[in-house]
Parts: C-alpha cells; sequence; structure tokens
C-alpha cells in the first residue's frame, strides 16, 4: 500500500523541508469514518486523505479533508482508480506547508 510506505519511509519530507520531526499517518478502511471527518458521502470505493495540523503552541488545530488530488481522479474515481505515489506525496507536501495560527478553523 502507498500510503504505507510513504508514513514507514519520510526521507521525501526532508527534500521539501519537512524532515525536522518524525510525522504521524493512519489509515482505515470504515466509510462511516471518513464521512465523519468530511470525505462523505463515502457510498463508493475511493481514498479519504485527511490530515491534522496543530499550531506551534499546540491550541488550535487544523483539518484538511480530500478524496480527489488530481483531475484524473475526480474524472475515474467510480471506476476503482488509485492515486500515484507522486500525487499523494505532492498533497501532502502542498498541506503540510499551509501555516496554521492560532484561532484559525478551530475544531
Amino acid at each position: 500500500m502507498t500510503y504505507q510506505r510513504l508514513a514507514a519511509e519520510q526521507s521525501w519530507m526532508r527534500t521539501a523541508g519537512f524532515g525536522n520531526k518524525k510525522w504521524t499517518f493512519a489509515w482505515s478502511h470504515d466509510k462511516k469514518l471518513a464521512n465523519l471527518m468530511g470525505c462523505g458521502p463515502a457510498v463508493w470505493d475511493h481514498m479519504c486523505l485527511i490530515m491534522w495540523k496543530t499550531s506551534p503552541s499546540g491550541k488550535t488545530t487544523f483539518q484538511k479533508p480530500a478524496t480527489r488530488l488530481t483531475v484524473e481522479a475526480h474524472r475515474k474515481m467510480h471506476d476503482g482508480f488509485r492515486h500515484k505515489t507522486d500525487d499523494i506525496k505532492a498533497h501532502l507536501l502542498r498541506i503540510m506547508d499551509i501555516p496554521v495560527k492560532d484561532g484559525h478553523n478551530e475544531l
């Protein structure tokens, strides 16, 4: 599974300047959880990628759910489309680069 490999081997983040800490990755096949986190309604087989980040003080958490990382994924998601590793990496790096400020999008 691509996501598990990206989680285990995080050297790809160092080249983008995010290698200063170990990032935590988790995954589930629970469609109910995907719906609760903002990726639904999940009535079909898809990937729901959710990233949580905290502000430097830890007082604010930012949540960013995503199911369609590319135009191709959007067109083909009902056909069992699987995201390419580079598309998942690019999406994660874009979200990692968003600064989280205290009071911004509190959960």
